[in-house]
């Protein structure tokens, strides 16, 4: 008798059982849908920086002591840093040029960082006055701790915000690979000067130092000299908003009345970072602007000041920013409320998340505040622009509440949970369509009934 030829799943493929995993794809707007909250970003674009220590982000301004308490002319100045490292939205910064000149320590009885005069002012009063608060809630501990072979297995205590380098991070297995790299002049001189290193030195009175040729002194200089100073940081940058360039992108917008392209700067760029205390209530968007080419949308309780603004962005469905405006002046109080004007005339067709905020701007090479941020989904096409009335953002990972779950369970019974709303996670979304995968098994149902 001939055998019967059996599928890859023998007799079992007929009685398979399975959790359904069920796809949707969602035309533009044509169903009403609800955007979980608890998925969504105010802030934190990913940040793809050049960290080759060629690109500079411009944070903070230059109150470094110059000698004796006194400030030099090129006081409060913007600050320039070298972007060294990227650790998964940390950034290490290293200030591009040395900042002024203090000593390491008026004791000479130890060399020890953490216990040094210049750890203690550069976490007390440079950081106090270089730095606005929201800069501050950036800065990270720097590390735990270190143990100095070189200067008889000494520990530093790096729980601070603000370090000087190692020398181990500025040699040549470092962050640097020449002397000529090493080498920086200050910025009050274009002069290459010494520097220091928080390195203990060779005896207990010295610290490791950079000469002005770039050169690494492991030995170190006598603590009590006062030797040029560029300090080091890192920077959580979850509160970023978006980077651009630092000077001339930014500075345009309100003058051209129109978007303007924002796109990943090059090698010197500034920070818009969410700040809590900037306000803006934005209602829904004005039911005849909407489907337009000029989006209008009724604000109120903006905060109020000098250089303080209604803004939006719009990000592509990578969330990545492409064009900024600003659009109101807030200044003063009678400006606490009014209507925006969202331009479209100069965004390429696509779709996008509109994000609306109250922005502190402060200038070229100057970090920019922003808060109380509101998102749309806009489609833009020929020109115009239609809001969605019902998703406030749609983008991979988002979880979108849609329709009833009604899926079988054990043949035609249904448990408890069924008929509740379905949450679906969106997998992709483009111009036209939105691709939903359930988040969740909705039921149990075989495959098919057959071979």
């Amino acid at each position: 008798m001939e055998r019967k030829r059996r599928g890859r799943c023998g007799n079992r493929l007929g009685v398979l059982v399975i959790t359904i995993a069920a796809f949707l794809i969602m035309l533009g707007f044509a169903m009403p849908l609800y955007v979980s909250a608890e998925n969504g970003s105010q802030s934190g674009t990913g940040l793809v920086l050049d960290t080759s220590g060629e690109a500079l982000m411009y944070y903070g301004h230059n109150w470094m002591t110059i000698g004796n308490n006194l400030y030099a002319d090129q006081e409060h100045s913007p600050i320039a840093w070298r972007i060294l490292e990227n650790n998964q939205g940390t950034l290490t910064l290293l200030s591009d040029k040395a900042l002024g000149i203090y000593e390491y320590n008026s004791l000479l009885s130890h060399g020890n960082w953490s216990q040094a005069n210049i750890c203690m002012y550069l976490n007390s009063n440079f950081m106090r006055l270089s730095f606005e608060r929201p800069e501050q809630l950036m800065m990270e501990k720097y590390g735990e701790a270190e143990v100095n072979d070189e200067a008889n297995n000494i520990v530093i205590n790096l729980n601070q915000n603000i370090v000087l380098p190692s020398h181990q991070e500025v040699s040549n297995d470092g962050w640097f690979s020449s002397d000529e790299e090493r080498q920086t002049e200050s910025v009050l001189s274009s002069q290459p000067v010494d520097w220091w290193l928080r390195s203990p030195g060779f005896s207990s009175d010295n610290a490791a130092y950079v000469d002005s040729e770039g050169v690494l002194y492991p030995g170190g200089r006598q603590i009590d000299s006062p030797l040029y100073v560029r300090p080091l940081l890192k920077l959580d940058t979850s509160t970023v908003l978006f980077t651009s360039a630092a000077a001339d992108v930014k500075s345009s917008a309100f003058e051209e009345r129109s978007l303007v392209n924002v796109t990943e700067p090059a090698k010197e760029m500034k920070m818009t970072v969410v700040d809590d205390t900037q306000k803006l209530v934005v209602e829904e968007i004005t039911e005849e602007s909407n489907g337009s080419g000029q989006l209008e949308f009724p604000y109120a309780l903006a905060t109020t000041g000098e250089n303080n603004y209604v803004s939006c962005i719009l990000t592509d469905q990578n969330d990545e920013v492409i064009y900024y405006g600003r659009l109101a002046k807030t200044e003063v109080i009678s400006e606490r409320q009014g209507t925006v004007i969202v331009p479209l005339n100069d965004v390429a067709e696509g779709i996008y998340s509109l994000k609306i905020f109250s922005e502190q701007y402060n200038g070229d090479y100057n970090t920019d505040y922003a808060g109380s941020i509101h998102e749309y989904y806009v489609k833009v096409k020929n020109g115009t622009g239609q809001v969605s009335k019902y998703l406030d953002k749609v983008s991979a990972g988002n979880i979108v509440y849609y329709g009833h779950n009604w899926m079988k369970i054990n043949d035609d019974h249904y448990t408890d949970i069924t008929h509740s709303p379905i949450a679906w996670k969106v997998v992709e979304s483009n111009e036209d369509n939105i691709t939903f995968l359930s988040d969740t098994g909705l039921g149990i149902q075989q495959y098919n009934s057959g071979i």
